[in-house]
């Protein structure tokens, strides 16, 4: 379960940093990584922290349902 964690954070991280270029694209009209526009940026970014999401979401489930097994 700790490397699916560390892939949410990984992935938060991510979308976080996709985040932050969009923004530094949009303020300063840049052309970044040769992105025509600023709205992919926010998608990925958008997609990435639904991913972790989902992925902190799922690692919660499975551990309830273990500890919970493990005390019976």
């Amino acid at each position: 379960m700790k490397i699916i964690k560390w892939l949410g954070y990984l992935s938060v991280a991510l979308g976080t940093l996709l985040l932050l270029a969009g923004i530094i694209s949009q303020l300063f009209t840049l052309n970044l990584f040769s992105v025509q526009h600023n709205v992919s940026f926010i998608h990925t970014a958008n997609g990435l922290f639904l991913l972790g999401i989902a992925i902190f979401i799922v690692t919660k489930k499975c551990c309830e349902n273990c500890c919970s097994k493990n005390e019976k």
